[in-house]
């Protein structure tokens, strides 16, 4: 979830402005180092840090990031020399300075700053994780010739998503992340059509309304209803790959189920697929919540004795997904569109 001052930043971007990614320039660590020898000529008392792409050694915008920290009480001490060197800067703020110029055709921001914890801590974890910087490259180049704003916010949920608070739970949904329709699956008999006609209907989250509508729309008897119910499941099969990871994840993890159906198949549900490694089991219709009502989202949370934001939470509804993430959860969308090896590949990135 992105803070009031990263929104009032992006709102202020203008529409038509426009992403150029370069590939990396080796030039670029000269002209830091260049620049840096420059600074710590003058106060060599002061710490100077390269961060950005062109220190990461990545594509970007072809610009170089120079921090010089120090505490703001003692700014007035280094702002002479370094206006000398540099020429008035662009912003004073109380927390930092900032100039901008270029040299050598590359476009130098440099900041006169009280050490940027966040900036800092996201500059290590990409420079010491070459999947995390790999995965940090491939944004940058996705976006490349699109909208500078879009490309911003990518970037800021990108951070969030490594700085975030450690996960404690996992919240799964069911049909579409841990189970998936069989491919090839045939309605043969009575039963499974029945089953198909039910499924149909279970949008009502009062069970009475739900047996009511199976009597007077399907015509069926309290019999043939709880037959057609045990056939429900029937045609759908785990994710194995996802499965056989759960016993890793329950290492390190609560685990939680958060399911959007009715509550007369369930227990059918409970018998072919063995829900048991959870810790909880949430059904909609029990709780008499559905997603993305965000109220089942917190009672995962009160039930499981966790924060919102220490979930990550996975379903194939991206309306679901964006209910969770205003909570504050991280989230992957299981878009139906992906590749499930590549989806539970970036499930384990974010988990690991």
């Amino acid at each position: 979830m992105l803070t009031p001052g990263e929104i009032d930043y992006l709102n202020k971007i203008p529409k038509d402005k426009k992403v150029k990614v370069y590939p990396f320039d080796p030039k670029a660590t000269e002209v830091a180092e260049e620049t840096a020898n420059s600074i710590h000529k003058i106060h060599p008392d002061l710490e100077i840090k390269h961060m950005g792409a062109s220190a990461l050694k990545i594509s970007g915008q072809n610009d170089i990031d120079i921090y010089a920290l120090s505490n703001s009480k003692h700014f007035d001490k280094y702002l002479p020399r370094l206006v000398k060197l540099f020429g008035e800067p662009l912003h004073k703020h109380k927390t930092f300075v900032e100039w901008k110029f270029k040299k050598s055709g590359f476009d130098i921001e440099f900041y006169l700053t009280e050490p940027p914890k966040e900036h800092i801590k996201i500059f290590e974890l990409l420079k010491n994780n070459p999947d995390l910087l790999k995965e940090y490259e491939n944004l940058k180049a996705s976006m490349n010739g699109k909208s500078f704003k879009e490309y911003q916010e990518k970037k800021y949920e990108f951070y969030h998503r490594i700085l975030d608070t450690k996960i404690k739970a996992i919240l799964f949904d069911m049909v579409g992340v841990l189970i998936f329709k069989k491919v090839g699956y045939i309605v043969k008999t009575k039963e499974e059509i029945n089953a198909e006609n039910i499924e149909r209907l279970f949008n009502h989250l009062d069970d009475q309304k739900l047996i009511s509508d199976i009597k007077i729309k399907l015509n069926l008897s309290d019999s043939e209803r709880e037959n057609a119910c045990r056939f429900i499941p029937e045609k759908y099969e785990r994710f194995e790959k996802l499965w056989t990871f759960l016993p890793k994840l329950k290492e390190k993890y609560k685990l939680a189920v958060i399911n959007n159906g009715n509550s007369v198949a369930l227990r059918y549900w409970k018998e072919k697929f063995d829900f048991n490694i959870f810790d909880l089991f949430i059904n909609s219709a029990v709780e008499g919540i559905k997603k993305p009502n965000p109220k089942i989202f917190l009672l995962a949370c009160k039930k499981l004795n966790v924060e919102p934001n220490e979930c990550l939470f996975m379903d194939d509804s991206s309306e679901n997904i964006e209910s969770a993430k205003n909570l504050g959860m991280k989230t992957i969308w299981w878009n139906k569109e992906e590749d499930k090896l590549s989806l539970m590949s970036k499930f384990e990135k974010n988990v690991n």
